[in-house]
């Protein structure tokens, strides 16, 4: 028997690891590569959006990537099994 598995967007895996690591919006955009304020505007953008299908590029993935301390592919393929699943 095949259960089905839980498909949500990026967003609600960074909301979800920046509850568990006691982050704002404005520490994760500090970690991220680049000006703060254009992170914080992605990272806006990316929560307010993502049900227009915005997808994540590999740049923002990379940024992520390395300020969660997982691979960049991790949130290509999140990002990816959500737009495949919609």
């Amino acid at each position: 028997m095949r259960h089905p598995v839980a498909v949500f967007h990026v967003s609600e895996y960074i909301q979800e690891e920046l509850d568990a690591r006691g982050w704002t919006m404005r520490d994760l955009a500090e970690r991220l590569l680049g000006n703060v304020e254009e992170n914080l505007l992605m990272l806006m953008l990316l929560f307010c959006v993502h049900e227009k299908g915005l997808l994540l590029g590999e740049s923002t993935a990379r940024q992520l990537g390395q300020a969660f301390g997982v691979s960049p592919q991790f949130f290509l393929n999140l990002d990816q099994y959500w737009q495949d699943n919609q």
